[in-house]
């Protein structure tokens, strides 16, 4: 499946990724880059090619993040909620998977999350996934980053 407009670096990472998230990357960067135009005069700034690919490569990188961090949360979340005294319930099933606290499901979420945000700090690149939209974004590539 052809990627759009993301870079051949970038689409080779995303390769390795199940069939289903990179599907979803890859609609998420389309649609992005259908609406980068906008968001860039939307901000008053001049898209040059190599802002444009960091921008995409930038916002399909956040859209990953954001996946991951909310699964992660929503499964915290959920075991919070049924580890109250009156549930009496440590985790939940999920076809053949059991999640509590102690599941090698639930470790893996906290530690490709924790991964994550190793590879992120160390590129400097934290502050660039965890902006609240994609106006921030271009605005941070452009002012800091471009």
């Amino acid at each position: 499946m052809a990627l759009g407009p993301l870079s051949r670096s970038v689409q080779q990472a995303l390769a390795a990724l199940p069939r289903a998230l990179r599907q979803d990357l890859s609609g998420y960067t389309n649609a992005v880059a259908d609406a980068m135009s906008t968001i860039a005069s939307d901000a008053g700034i001049r898209l040059t090619p190599t802002l444009s690919d960091q921008f995409l490569a930038m916002a399909t990188i956040r859209r990953l993040w954001l996946v991951v961090e909310g699964q992660h949360w929503l499964m915290f979340d959920s075991l919070d909620l049924l580890s109250t005294p009156a549930s009496g319930a440590a985790g939940y099933r999920i076809g053949q998977t059991t999640l509590s606290r102690s599941s090698e499901t639930f470790a893996d979420a906290r530690d490709l999350l924790d991964d994550m945000e190793i590879w992120l700090k160390e590129r400097d690149l934290l502050s660039l996934v965890t902006t609240s939209d994609l106006r921030g974004l271009l605005d941070e590539l452009a002012g800091t980053h471009g």
